[in-house]
């Protein structure tokens, strides 16, 4: 179960999500921009991470247990969560592609 966040816990952690989602996917990003900020031990994480090449699942984790609560098992219910939504996304996306040729 998810920890309740605060509005800005949540914001940061779907704005990291998706920007690692991107930077893996090979797409240019800086995680500098934006109304919220990250906490710079979250950027210090980022930059180090991303020299090293494609993010994983511990990584993200490490990055995301700078700013929301509950440590690991927080992180990782946040990362199972976008997951799924991706993936129902991803589905509802290919659903209506088929039906546009």
């Amino acid at each position: 179960m998810l920890m309740a966040l605060t509005f800005e816990q949540e914001t940061l952690a779907l704005k990291l999500l998706g920007t690692v989602h991107a930077f893996n996917n090979g797409d240019e990003v800086d995680i500098n921009q934006g109304l919220l900020l990250f906490p710079r031990e979250t950027v210090v994480l980022f930059n180090e991470y991303s020299d090293k090449g494609t993010m994983g699942t511990s990584e993200v984790v490490d990055m995301l247990k700078t700013f929301v609560p509950g440590g690991d098992n927080a992180a990782q219910n946040l990362i199972e969560a976008w997951d799924s939504a991706q993936s129902a996304m991803r589905n509802n996306d290919g659903r209506n592609h088929q039906g546009q040729a």
